[in-house]
């Protein structure tokens, strides 16, 4: 049974709390159990949200026990995986959490290409497994970063211009929806859930197991190069260039930060999937600038290049973030990029300039929820510090660059780079809004599920 402690900081009743512990495989922890507060840790420093109790599902079945108790109870829900959200959405004040980070199953059908995974795992983790069997499925750039909001956000990242979105790349997803019933969701089975499920996030309820395609890839020419901030004009003009003639293979972030041993710079972080010949030709209108300070580029395993940005953004800072499009990279829009690099108010700060093109632009726009499928740049905004006492300077840089910026932007903007204020469903769903809307009204009438950037039901806002 549950210690003398249950309860004390909860509205629930003991007797409510046991019945939910009888029902479950997994543990209930209260505040101040010992692994309370480190459970509640997220991504972003400045949250610091404390639930009434957090649910450690041990599968789909706790999943499901868990979301029939909040409904019971008219408790406040959040689900957890990895808790990567900028918004700290996944840990709700006073709330129920449902903690998925032990769900971390993994099987790879290499004969069928796929891959059957839970929702804890961080994409280090089933990149490990799936290139023992050299396959894998695009991914995000970090490996710590866990698997289920990226893909629910759409996904972008490795091998998104050869092979899609991580979305683009799901074949079907279980779920357990605000009637606490598992749901199997493809393009056969519930498919107008499985679309919401590719790019909308957590708003159709608690995914307990993803199916990906995977794709043959061993080895990728990759790395970083960075040159110093005097040369960031330059760059993002050979970016410009570069666009025009990019291939599917190549996968292109830029960077304007602090960078170690070089100090102010604008570094590029380059994923090509092929060999080292081919890459160096692909990218030679942007080497082409000047040689860079740094260069790291080889042929290396897929799963090593994951690794390779993680020192740049460890957990616990205080994140503040924005997102927008930009169909192309103008002499006048450069100039503000690079005005705005030029005045980080912390090292840890950066602005990133994602390429989309390739495989991700080819499906119609209201193919699945994320609705982004033009060739254009992605703009990620992302200020980070240390010290609380900083908020005001950092929050005002980013909040007068980006109305500076403004002008220059589409007006839409990428869920998974999007604090929670700037995040309007116009905004980050575009033209698939208005079927989202009817599809809460479907599947989640009474908003049990409120993720980042919620979905209010048809005829509400």
């Amino acid at each position: 049974m549950m210690g003398d402690q249950m309860g004390k900081d909860s509205p629930l009743a003991r007797a409510d709390l046991e019945s939910l512990e009888g029902s479950v495989e997994g543990r209930i922890i209260l505040p101040g159990d010992e692994e309370y507060d480190e459970l509640r840790r997220v991504f972003n420093g400045s949250v610091d949200h404390r639930p009434s109790l957090i649910l450690r599902c041990n599968g789909p079945g706790d999943v499901a026990e868990g979301v029939a108790f909040a409904r019971e109870h008219d408790v406040l829900l959040s689900v957890k995986a990895g808790g990567g959200s900028v918004s700290g959405s996944s840990i709700q004040e006073d709330g129920m959490v449902l903690d998925l980070g032990l769900m971390k199953d993994i099987v790879i059908d290499e004969d069928g290409r796929t891959a059957r995974v839970g929702p804890g795992l961080t994409w280090g983790e089933l990149n490990k497994k799936a290139q023992a069997a050299h396959l894998a499925v695009p991914c995000g750039v970090f490996s710590s970063a866990g698997i289920s909001g990226h893909t629910l956000d759409g996904g972008v990242g490795w091998l998104m211009g050869s092979y899609g979105l991580t979305a683009d790349n799901l074949v079907s997803a279980d779920v357990v929806t605000a009637d606490g019933e598992l749901v199997a969701a493809s393009a056969e089975d519930h498919p107008d859930l499985f679309w919401a499920l590719r790019g909308a996030g957590g708003n159709f309820g608690a995914v307990t197991s993803f199916t990906y395609k995977l794709h043959s890839v061993s080895k990728v020419y990759g790395g970083t190069v960075a040159w110093p901030m005097s040369m960031a004009i330059e760059v993002l003009r050979g970016a410009r260039r570069l666009m025009k003639t990019i291939p599917d293979e190549l996968d292109i972030i830029l960077t304007l930060t602090e960078v170690p041993a070089l100090g102010p710079a604008v570094a590029g972080l380059i994923c090509y999937n092929g060999e080292a010949k081919q890459g160096e030709k692909a990218l030679d209108p942007l080497i082409r600038v000047g040689r860079p300070d740094i260069d790291s580029l080889e042929m290396t395993s897929y799963h090593g290049l994951s690794k390779v940005a993680e020192p740049a953004v460890p957990t616990g800072l205080i994140n503040y973030w924005r997102s927008g499009f930009m169909t192309g990279l103008s002499d006048d829009s450069i100039k503000a990029l690079v005005s705005m690099a030029r005045s980080l108010p912390s090292d840890e700060s950066a602005l990133h300039i994602w390429c989309h093109h390739g495989k991700v632009c080819r499906p119609r726009p209201d193919a699945a929820a994320f609705p982004h499928r033009e060739k254009q740049f992605n703009v990620h905004l992302a200020a980070a510090w240390k010290e609380p006492r900083s908020n005001t300077r950092n929050t005002a840089w980013a909040n007068r660059g980006w109305g500076e910026m403004k002008h220059h932007l589409t007006g839409a903007g990428y869920a998974g780079f999007t604090s929670r204020s700037e995040g309007s469903p116009a905004r980050l769903f575009k033209g698939n809004q208005g079927r989202l809307q009817e599809l809460k009204s479907k599947y989640d009438p009474g908003s049990m599920f409120r993720p980042e950037h919620a979905i209010s039901p048809a005829g509400l806002r």
